[in-house]
């Protein structure tokens, strides 16, 4: 499995990974020829399936388009999301992710208010900082869903969703 960064941008500001001083330097770098090379490389290594990942590639779906396009058919692809984005920008994707079949992975720590405590929204990023990310994750999976695409959460455990009612 290769993780390929489409962006450092990412719409949450998650307890455990928010990392903004460590992106800045890599935010300023992201032009085109920088997503040239991610594609190039991760052609050259030698990886069954390509996760596309960031920050969050729906801050940056222009990016996420490149990577796929540069990527189908070479490795199998997993987009790696929040599900959290500016507004259309999973619409954007949709096209791509159904033509090429890509897996679509959401992270989603709990159903509960627990997951926008562990997981609140950046408002740098989020237009409406009151949709709480849940929310925004669990619309994105119903749209994968509707649109025919395999989906997986992704959960981080901890003493915020430690048991099966903040799962379920």
């Amino acid at each position: 499995v290769l993780n390929c960064f489409s962006t450092s941008h990412c719409p949450l500001k998650c307890v455990y990974c928010h990392a903004d001083d460590l992106m800045k330097d890599f935010r300023d770098g992201e032009d085109e020829e920088s997503i040239s090379n991610v594609i190039s490389l991760a052609r050259n290594i030698d990886a069954f399936v390509a996760v596309i990942t960031g920050g969050d590639p729906l801050t940056r779906p222009e990016r996420a388009q490149r990577l796929i396009k540069g990527l189908a058919g070479h490795k199998a692809l997993v987009l790696d999301t929040s599900g959290v984005g500016k507004p259309g920008s999973l619409d954007m994707l949709l096209p791509l992710l159904e033509q090429y079949s890509i897996h679509v992975r959401v992270s989603l720590d709990s159903v509960a208010n627990s997951n926008d405590r562990v997981r609140p929204v950046n408002p740098e990023y989020v237009l409406d900082a009151r949709v709480p990310s849940r929310t925004a994750a669990q619309e994105t999976i119903r749209t994968c869903l509707r649109h025919g695409l395999a989906v997986s959460v992704q959960t981080v455990i901890s003493k915020a969703n430690d048991s099966l009612s903040e799962l379920t």
